[in-house]
């Protein structure tokens, strides 16, 4: 008989799969809603930016939720919305509605991540929590290759509208599993009754996790603000590829980041049994791949760039173990409002970033400077956020193995 606990990390990672690709998915479509809605760029940028803010939104009432109604609920309630929000997309008559049911997909999306922190948590002993946070991103990972070409693909053969509505009902029924599957830990005795002023309170009172915060900030901002949107251009333009070369190249990333996430929390768990050597480590890789993007502008090879493009996925994924961090600095019943501030962070600085680094392009260029000039500047920016995180990191206390004097009670 299949353990309750690997029947919840696969209903999970059936729905946090589909909020992966719903991630990605604008990319292979835009061209295709453009012409039908007569759509402008600025217009389907929009449409497509709307599913992160509600994401990054999301993250600290399904902390709130999870510490009080628990993973069964809360994670139903989040997918369902997604599956809801992606069935009337591939219904919506104009651009507006589409933009609207993005937005949905993006705050029941923002449910599901820190709902499986949550079950791993309860479910799984500390010392495995950062492989099965791994092998969750692994899943997503697998999700966001299948919005490039597996959903060109079907784009092609049967529509971009018939292939999310497939999408809206495969994710439906993947939510009834979340539903039919996930029960509550014998080790969970109660639920969170404390007040939310309270339990905010207890979180902040902890230097360490005061500390860790930027973190998250400044290193995703800057790997979603090069992989999820300029990056592309920047290879397009300095590089002088064609589209399909370029999203070749950052296929790379999302491989790295296949890879590097399993083995990140294996590295962590089984090898150092600690978090924070982990955590340099990526971050350092990350300083590697900034330095020699911003110092090499177009004297890079295509298998140079094809090796850093890894890189960066690679080493996001080791940096990427602060999640898991914040996950360790607190009790159970904390656990769940702990990754969500962490996970906003995440996403905060995924939607400052792409509008800061265009913001930088936009002037450089005002200045009468080089396409090659633009970019850098911007990634000088990126190079600058990982190299201040790397001295924060060098301040965060170890949190692996979790130990009851450093968490808040």
């Amino acid at each position: 008989m299949v353990h309750r606990k690997w029947l919840i990390f696969s209903s999970i990672g059936g729905v946090y799969f589909f909020s992966h690709l719903h991630r990605i998915a604008p990319a292979v479509i835009a061209s295709r809603l453009m012409e039908e809605f007569k759509a402008s760029a600025a217009i389907t940028g929009l449409m497509s930016s709307s599913y992160f803010y509600p994401y990054a939104i999301a993250q600290i009432p399904t902390g709130l939720l999870l510490d009080r109604i628990g993973v069964r609920k809360t994670v139903t309630l989040f997918s369902a919305l997604a599956a809801v929000g992606s069935f009337l997309f591939a219904l919506s008559p104009d651009v507006w509605l589409l933009t609207f049911s993005r937005a949905l997909v993006g705050f029941g999306a923002g449910g599901i991540f820190i709902s499986a922190l949550k079950a791993f948590a309860e479910w799984f002993d500390p010392r495995e929590f950062a492989t099965m946070m791994g092998f969750i991103i692994t899943v997503g990972s697998l999700g966001a290759i299948t919005a490039t070409s597996p959903l060109a693909f079907s784009s092609e053969v049967v529509g971009w509208r018939s292939s999310f509505l497939m999408i809206s009902i495969a994710m439906a029924l993947a939510t009834a599993l979340c539903w039919a599957w996930i029960r509550p830990s014998s080790k969970v005795v109660s639920i969170t009754k404390g007040s939310v002023k309270e339990d905010v309170k207890r979180l902040f009172s902890n230097k360490n996790y005061r500390v860790l915060l930027p973190i998250p900030f400044l290193t995703h901002g800057a790997f979603i603000g090069f992989q999820g949107l300029w990056g592309g251009p920047f290879l397009i333009d300095v590089y002088e590829m064609s589209t399909v070369e370029a999203g070749n190249l950052l296929l790379l990333i999302s491989l790295g980041v296949l890879i590097g996430a399993p083995s990140a929390g294996l590295i962590s768990d089984r090898v150092f049994k600690a978090r924070k050597p982990v955590l340099l480590i990526g971050l350092s890789f990350m300083m590697l791949f900034w330095i020699l993007i911003t110092l090499a502008p177009a004297s890079l090879s295509t298998l140079q760039l094809a090796i850093l493009m890894f890189t960066l996925g690679f080493s996001f994924s080791l940096a990427d173990i602060y999640m898991a961090m914040s996950k360790d600095m607190f009790p159970e019943s904390l656990t769940g409002i702990a990754t969500g501030i962490a996970n906003f962070s995440n996403f905060m600085g995924a939607t400052f970033f792409q509008l800061a680094m265009g913001v930088i392009i936009d002037l450089t260029l005002a200045n009468s400077a080089s396409l090659t000039s633009a970019y850098l500047n911007a990634f000088s920016m990126c190079l600058a956020s990982v190299v201040i995180s790397t001295c924060i990191a060098l301040t965060v206390k170890e949190t692996f193995p979790r130990k009851v004097s450093e968490m808040v009670t």
